[in-house]
C-alpha cells in the first residue's frame, strides 16, 4: 500500500472511530451539562473517582495554561504541596485538554475532549500496528475497533485515565519498525511512546514497561541469531531514555512517598485485586472485551491450524497476552494449598513505585491489546482473498458490532453544574479576587467516609469554576494534613475550631450547602452567631460566610513542613513521644450511644467524656497523626466476631493534666450481622498498640428497612 493510501486509510479509520465515540458514550457526551453516573454497587466511590479525575484533567489544563511550574501543586487540601501526586496526572493529554480549557473554561469540555481523543487514538494505534504487518486497512479497522470500542472502556469512565492506552500499541509498532529497518527514529518513537504512556496513565505505564520488553524479546528471538544483541541494546536504550524523560514528573510522587502519602501496599491486599489465569476462561473477559475480538481470535487459531505457520507476529503477540495474564495474578498464585511466587514480586521489590499499584487485575488491558491485534491478524488471514469492497464492508460491520457491544444501552447521568449551568454561589466566588482559601460544607471528615469523599470530590469540580484554593479534597493518596483539616471542618462553626483553622491556613470563605446537610449537621448550622464569621451572600439554600476572625496563633508557616515529615511537638508545643507509663492514666467518664444506628456509609458522632487522670499533658493537636492521642473504636458483632479498628477521630487540642474533655467519636455504622452489637470506644496514642482507656457500649444496628 502506498504512503498516500495509508494516510487516507488512517484518516478514514479515525473518522469512523470519532463517529462511533458519541454513540458509545451516549447520552452525556453530546449533552451540554451531564456527567455519566455509576450504576454499580459502589456507586458513591465510583462517582467520587470520576469527579476526582475530572478535576485532575481540568487542573492540569488550567495550570499548564497559566502557571506550569505549579502543575503538581493542585488547589485542594490547601496548603499541602504536590497534591496532584495523590493520583494520576494524565499530562500526556495536555495537547488536547489545554486548548479546550482555554477556549471553554469548562471541566466537562475537557473530559469530553480527553475521551474523544482516547477513543480515536486507541483505535488508530491498533489500526496502524495491524496495517503495518498485514497491509490491510480493513484488518486494521477491525483491530482498532476491537481495542477502542470494548465494553470496559465506557464502563471505566469513573477512571478515565485508563482510556489513554494508545501508546502501548504504538510502542509495539515502534519495536517492529526498529527490528525491520534499524532506524534511530524508530527508537525515538519507542522512547516517546513509553514516556507518553506513563504520563497518560501511571498504571498502564508500568504495564507497558513489562509488556513491551517481553514482546520485543519474543520478536528478536524469532528473527534468527543475526545481530540479536544490537537489536536488544537498542530497545534497552529506548527504555532508558523514556525513564529519563518521565523523571521530572516522577519527582513529586517520590516526594509524596517520602512524606508517607503514597503507600506500599501489602501483598495480601494486592492479591485481593488480582485475577488468577483461569479467570480469563470465565465470563469476566467477555464482559470486558465483548464477543467480536474473542470470536475472531478463535477463528484465527482454527485457520492457523489448517493452513500452518503464519508470517505475522502472532507468536510475539501471544507472548504479550501471556505476560498480561501472568501479571494479572499478582504476587503469588495459590495452587494445591501452596502460594507460588510469581514474577510480579520482583517488580514489587525492585522497581520504584510499583509497590503502590493495588490492582494487578488491570493488566487485562495488556491482554485486550494482544487479543485485539490477534483479531486483526485473523481477519486479514480469513479475508485475504475477498474482494476489497467486501473486506471493507465486513470490517465496518464488525466495527458497528463492537460499538453496540460496548454500550448496548445509554449511561445513567447526573447534572454536571458547570459553565452556564454553574450554581450561583460558585459564580459569585469566581467573581471574587484571588486571595485566601475556601471550604465547602458538608465535607469529608475521616477515612472511610465514602459519602464525604463524594461531597469533597464534587467541591473539587466546583472549584474549577473559581480556581480559589480549597481546604476540601479527595484523592487516592491524600496528604497527611487531610485528617487535620477534616477534624476542624467537622466542628465548624464552633469558634474554637474556627480559631485553629485561621491560625493554620489563610481561610477567607466558608460555603454552607444547607440542603446537603445530614441530620447531625443541621443543628450546628441552624443559627450562625460565631464571632469572626459574617454572612456575605445567600443563594437559595447556599450561604457564604466571610471569615473575619483574627488568629490567636500564627502556625501558617509551620504547616507545610509539618506535612512533609513527622514533627517532635504538636502545634501547641507538646512532645509527640510515646507517653510514659505514669502519663497513661485515663478513663472514660461517659459514652452516650444512640439506641439505634442504621447501617449507612455516613459517619455518626457519638458523644464521649474522658479524663486525663495523669499529671502529664497529652499531645493531640498536630498536622500528622504520629504520636497524637486520638479517639477510635472497634465493633464486636452479635456472634462475637471482632472487627478491625475504625478510623481515627482527632481531638481539637492537646489535653492538659487532670482535664475532663467532652467530644465526639466519629463512628461508621456496622453492618453484616443482625442483632445487638458492642461498640468499644478507645482513647489511644497513635503508634502505641495498648489503648489508654476503653469503654464498651451496646447498640442496636439495623439495615434499611429494618
Amino acid at each position: 500500500m502506498s504512503a498516500r493510501r495509508r494516510v487516507a486509510a488512517t484518516l478514514a479509520a479515525a473518522l469512523l472511530f470519532a463517529a462511533a465515540t458519541p454513540w458509545v458514550l451516549r447520552p452525556w457526551f453530546l449533552h451540554a451539562d451531564e456527567f455519566p453516573r455509576s450504576e454499580s454497587t459502589v456507586a458513591a466511590m465510583a462517582d467520587a473517582d470520576l469527579y476526582l479525575n475530572v478535576w485532575i484533567l481540568a487542573w492540569v489544563a488550567h495550570a499548564l495554561g497559566s502557571e506550569p511550574r505549579a502543575v503538581f501543586h493542585g488547589n485542594i487540601y490547601h496548603p499541602a504541596p504536590h497534591t496532584l501526586a495523590g493520583s494520576e496526572n494524565m499530562l500526556a493529554h495536555a495537547p488536547v485538554t489545554v486548548p479546550v480549557m482555554a477556549a471553554t473554561g469548562s471541566a466537562l469540555g475537557v473530559l469530553k475532549a480527553m475521551a474523544l481523543e482516547s477513543f480515536v487514538a486507541n483505535g488508530v494505534a491498533l489500526f496502524l500496528l495491524v496495517l503495518h504487518h498485514t497491509g490491510s486497512a480493513a484488518a486494521g479497522l477491525v483491530a482498532g475497533a476491537a481495542f477502542a470500542l470494548t465494553p470496559w472502556r465506557p464502563a471505566t469512565m469513573p477512571q478515565p485515565q485508563y482510556l489513554g492506552t494508545q501508546y502501548l500499541p504504538l510502542a509495539l509498532l515502534a519495536v517492529d519498525c526498529w527490528l525491520a529497518r534499524r532506524r534511530l527514529r524508530a527508537l525515538a518513537g519507542l522512547a516517546a511512546a513509553l514516556a507518553l504512556q506513563a504520563l497518560a496513565c501511571l498504571y498502564v505505564g508500568y504495564f507497558t514497561l513489562i509488556a513491551v520488553p517481553a514482546y520485543a524479546a519474543a520478536r528478536i528471538l524469532s528473527r534468527g541469531t543475526v545481530r540479536r544483541a544490537a537489536a536488544a541494546t537498542g530497545v534497552a536504550a529506548a527504555i532508558a531514555a523514556a525513564g529519563v524523560a518521565v523523571l521530572p514528573a516522577a519527582l513529586p510522587y517520590l516526594a509524596a512517598r517520602a512524606e508517607g502519602s503514597v503507600p506500599v501496599h501489602d501483598p495480601a491486599l494486592i492479591t485481593v485485586y488480582s485475577w488468577a489465569p483461569w479467570a480469563y476462561l470465565g465470563p469476566g473477559l467477555v464482559e470486558r472485551t465483548g464477543v467480536v475480538p474473542l470470536a475472531l481470535v478463535a477463528l484465527g487459531l482454527l485457520v492457523l491450524l489448517v493452513r500452518g505457520r503464519s508470517p505475522l507476529p502472532e507468536g510475539a503477540t501471544w507472548a504479550l497476552v501471556a505476560v498480561g495474564v501472568l501479571f494479572s495474578a499478582g504476587p503469588s498464585l495459590r495452587l494445591l494449598g501452596v502460594d507460588l511466587p510469581l514474577p510480579y514480586v520482583l517488580f514489587y521489590r525492585f522497581v520504584p513505585g510499583f509497590s503502590a499499584i493495588r490492582a494487578p487485575v488491570r493488566f487485562f488491558i495488556v491482554v485486550v491489546t494482544g487479543l485485539a491485534a490477534l483479531g486483526g491478524y485473523a481477519f486479514a488471514r480469513v479475508t485475504a482473498r475477498w474482494p476489497r469492497a467486501l473486506r471493507a464492508a465486513a470490517a465496518v460491520a464488525l466495527l458497528v458490532a463492537c460499538a453496540w457491544s460496548a454500550a448496548p444501552r445509554p449511561a445513567q447521568v447526573v447534572p454536571a453544574q458547570l459553565g452556564r449551568y454553574a450554581p450561583e454561589v460558585e459564580r459569585w466566588l469566581a467573581a471574587e479576587p484571588a486571595g485566601g482559601a475556601v471550604v465547602e460544607i458538608p465535607a469529608w471528615y475521616l477515612p472511610g467516609d465514602i459519602i464525604g469523599d463524594l461531597r469533597d470530590a464534587r467541591h473539587m469540580v466546583a472549584s474549577t469554576i473559581h480556581w480559589h484554593p480549597i481546604l476540601n479534597g479527595y484523592t487516592g493518596y491524600p496528604p497527611p494534613n487531610a485528617p487535620f483539616l477534616g477534624a476542624l471542618i467537622r466542628r465548624l462553626p464552633d469558634a474554637d475550631a474556627l480559631g485553629t483553622l485561621v491560625a493554620s491556613v489563610d481561610l477567607r470563605w466558608i460555603v454552607v450547602h444547607r440542603a446537603d446537610l445530614v441530620s447531625w449537621e443541621v443543628p450546628r448550622w441552624r443559627e450562625v452567631a460565631t464571632p469572626g464569621l459574617a454572612l456575605a451572600a445567600r443563594f437559595g439554600t447556599d450561604e457564604v460566610y466571610a471569615v473575619t476572625a483574627t488568629p490567636a496563633h500564627d502556625w501558617r508557616a509551620e504547616i507545610v513542613p509539618r506535612i512533609a515529615h513527622p514533627w517532635p511537638t504538636t502545634l501547641e508545643g507538646t512532645p509527640t513521644v510515646p507517653l510514659a507509663a505514669a502519663c497513661r492514666s485515663a478513663r472514660f467518664v461517659d459514652v452516650t450511644p444512640p439506641p439505634l444506628m442504621i447501617s449507612t456509609t455516613f459517619p455518626q458522632p457519638i458523644p464521649v467524656r474522658f479524663e486525663n487522670a495523669s499529671a502529664c499533658r497529652w499531645p493531640a493537636l498536630g498536622v500528622r497523626a504520629e504520636g497524637l492521642v486520638v479517639l477510635t473504636y472497634q465493633w464486636v458483632g452479635p456472634s462475637g466476631k471482632r472487627y478491625g479498628r475504625g478510623p481515627l477521630t482527632r481531638l481539637a487540642h492537646d489535653v492538659a493534666p487532670g482535664t475532663t474533655v467532652d467530644d465526639d467519636v466519629m463512628v461508621l455504622p456496622a453492618g453484616g450481622e443482625r442483632g445487638r452489637w458492642t461498640l468499644e470506644v478507645m482513647l489511644a496514642q497513635q503508634g502505641v498498640d495498648e489503648p489508654l482507656a476503653t469503654r464498651a457500649v451496646e447498640i442496636e444496628v439495623r439495615g434499611f428497612g429494618g
